[in-house]
């Protein structure tokens, strides 16, 4: 199991052995680069989502003339107008 290895000295000789070995290395090489471009790809698409998500909440608790003051006997807080 694993990847066969590439030997440096074997390049001078260029096998077809060599050459084999060398296609399936660019090829793996293809396949990651393809799923690093998808993760970043999936990622950006995630936290762009999350900002739309989010964006309103953020006017929420953004506005800087309201005191919050925790409620007595809830588990939430509510907001008064200084």
């Amino acid at each position: 199991m694993g990847h066969p290895p590439l030997e440096f000295s074997d390049c001078y000789l260029d096998s077809p052995d060599f050459r084999q070995r060398l296609k399936y290395y660019e090829e793996e090489l293809e396949r990651t680069n393809k799923f690093i471009k998808d993760v970043i790809k999936d990622g950006s698409a995630l936290i762009s989502a999350m900002r739309k998500l989010f964006s309103p909440c953020e006017s929420l608790f953004s506005v800087s003339s309201q005191e919050c003051t925790p409620s007595v006997g809830l588990h939430t807080a509510y907001c008064i107008s200084s």
